[in-house]
C-alpha cells in the first residue's frame, strides 16, 4: 500500500483478493485512515479476478523459462518480462498499459531519435494530456 501511495496516491477505490496481507488489521487501517474503498473478491472465486488471475498465468510462464533451478532470481528477470507485456496491445482495453499508466507512448530500445514525438510545450503537453485520458476513460 506504502508504495502505491507514494508512487500513485491514493486511491478511491481497491479491490483485492481476500490474501491474509490484505485483511490484515494494519493494511485495513491505513487504507481506512486514507479514505480507501477496499473490496474483496469472493472466498474461492478466481473468475471474480479474472484479468488479474489470466496475467498472472502468462507471467508465471514466461518468467519460468528464465529462472535457475531453486527458482530464486525470479525477481532479477521480472522487469524484463513486464515490459513486452506492458508495451503490448491487450484485448481487453485495446491499449497498452504503458500507455494507460503513463499517457504516451513506451520508448523501445530500438527506436531513433526521430521516431519520439517532442512536444513545442509545457501546454501542448498537457492538451495532449487530457485528450489521451479522454480517450482512454471513453474505450475503458
Amino acid at each position: 500500500m506504502e508504495k502505491v501511495i507514494l508512487q500513485f496516491g491514493v486511491p478511491k477505490q481497491l479491490l483485492t483478493d481476500r490474501g491474509s496481507h490484505f485483511m490484515a488489521n494494519v493494511f485495513e487501517s491505513i487504507a481506512s485512515r486514507c479514505g480507501v474503498n477496499h473490496i474483496t473478491t469472493t472466498t474461492y472465486d478466481p473468475q471474480c479476478n479474472g484479468l488479474t488471475e489470466r496475467f498472472n498465468a502468462t507471467l508465471a510462464g514466461s518468467i519460468g523459462t528464465y529462472v535457475n533451478q531453486q527458482q530464486s532470481d525470479w525477481d532479477d528477470y521480472l522487469p524484463y518480462v513486464t515490459f513486452p507485456y506492458n508495451t503490448f496491445k491487450q484485448s481487453a482495453t485495446q491499449m497498452e498499459p504503458f500507455k494507460l499508466m503513463y499517457s504516451r507512448d513506451a520508448i523501445l530500445p530500438l527506436d531513433t531519435p526521430n521516431q519520439i514525438t517532442k512536444l513545442a510545450s509545457i501546454n501542448d503537453y498537457y492538451s495532449q494530456l487530457i485528450k489521451f485520458l479522454k480517450e482512454a476513460k471513453s474505450t475503458a
